[in-house]
């Protein structure tokens, strides 16, 4: 075991190594995916991504330098959730239900990650406009309800609701994400907070100008 590698980078390794595992043709049939002898391709939250073949890494490509970099830690292990565990004819509802909601389908209980939404929603208080050209980068579709609201597309069809209402003299900041009442045909129950916690990731670094460049 390489004692420079995170947990983070060990995870994803054995995630690698578990993709391999699968029969990737099953795969390509499965999710419609393009694919050549060398990778197979999707586009995840506007960026285009590709999967290794052979080794199983994940990368980006990052349209600034016009260079493929490895995946982080929550996008990769979405992907891997996604390719390695979405149900056979999976597809998404278009109805949308609370995140935590789906909590006792998956196991009957709140899972911890609700405190991920408490803490960020301070980062985007009084933010509207910024928060919302964020969200359009990532090619987001306004909805009604909240300060700024956003349709966001994960994958295809599948999408996730952003929400979010500024903070005022008797309420803190709120954020909030609605994901379609079939996603756990697509990922486990803990992943789609992997996925949320990358959503937030990536809006914080577009209002602080580090986002790379997307696919629109």
């Amino acid at each position: 075991m390489n004692k420079n590698k995170s947990n983070y980078d060990i995870m994803k390794d054995r995630m690698a190594e578990r993709f391999l595992t699968y029969d990737q043709e099953t795969v390509i049939r499965k999710l419609s995916l393009r694919a050549d002898e060398e990778y197979l391709y999707l586009t995840f939250l506007s960026f285009a991504y590709r999967v290794n073949r052979k080794n199983g890494g994940i990368q980006w490509f990052d349209r600034d330098t016009e260079i493929w970099q490895e995946a982080m830690y929550n996008d990769a292990m979405t992907i891997y959730d996604l390719l390695c565990f979405s149900k056979e004819g999976c597809r998404p509802s278009g109805q949308y239900v609370m995140l935590q909601n789906l909590a006792s389908v998956a196991s009957g209980t709140m899972f911890a990650g609700k405190g991920i939404l408490e803490q960020e929603a301070k980062k985007f208080d009084h933010q509207d406009e910024a928060v919302a050209a964020a969200c359009r980068r990532l090619g987001g579709i306004r909805e009604k309800t909240g300060d700024v609201a956003y349709k966001i597309p994960v994958w295809e069809n599948l999408c996730v609701i952003f929400r979010f209402w500024d903070s005022d003299e008797e309420f803190p900041a709120q954020l909030q994400f609605l994901c379609d009442r079939n996603m756990l045909d697509f990922m486990h129950y803990e992943t789609a907070w992997f996925l949320v916690s990358h959503i937030v990731l990536l809006l914080k670094r577009d209002l602080t100008g580090h986002l790379p460049s997307i696919v629109l």
